[in-house]
């Protein structure tokens, strides 16, 4: 008698128990959490793309991203999101509605702007200082 084995779910990280009727490995524990999985990588890759992380070339060649390429495409995207946030805030609101605002909102605000700008240029020198400006993938295809 086979046992059915404790897995975690790729996304949301709830344990299920796998599937043991056969076919591909089961890594998610529902059709919905499979579903959410490839929708937010499908927007984390299009991102990557927009953003030029991502080339046509990595596609062709099936080359993965490394790490420095997820990250900066991650801190590109919360660069962006700020970026929006802060022009709502400013376009949303009048002169003085932005005035009224307590110094703590506004202390948050710079304080997340700041954390953002030092990750992306932190990354920047790091890549900057490995072969390759960082880029691990070059060596993935040097068999082909």
């Amino acid at each position: 008698m086979t046992v059915a084995a404790q897995m975690e779910c790729r996304r949301c990280g709830n344990p299920y128990l796998a599937r043991i009727t056969g076919g591909s490995e089961q890594r998610f524990c529902s059709r919905n959490c499979r579903l959410q999985f490839h929708k937010e990588i499908h927007a984390f890759g299009a991102t990557a793309f927009e953003r030029g992380v991502l080339t046509r070339d990595n596609l062709k060649r099936g080359r993965p991203l490394s790490v420095r390429d997820d990250l900066v495409a991650f801190i590109l995207g919360a660069s962006k999101e700020f970026d929006e946030l802060v022009g709502h805030i400013h376009d949303e609101l009048s002169d003085y509605e932005q005035a009224v605002l307590p110094a703590q909102v506004w202390a948050l605000v710079w304080r997340v702007h700041d954390f953002v700008c030092n990750a992306e240029e932190r990354v920047k020198e790091v890549a900057a200082t490995r072969p390759n400006g960082g880029d691990k993938s070059a060596h993935a295809g040097a068999s082909e």
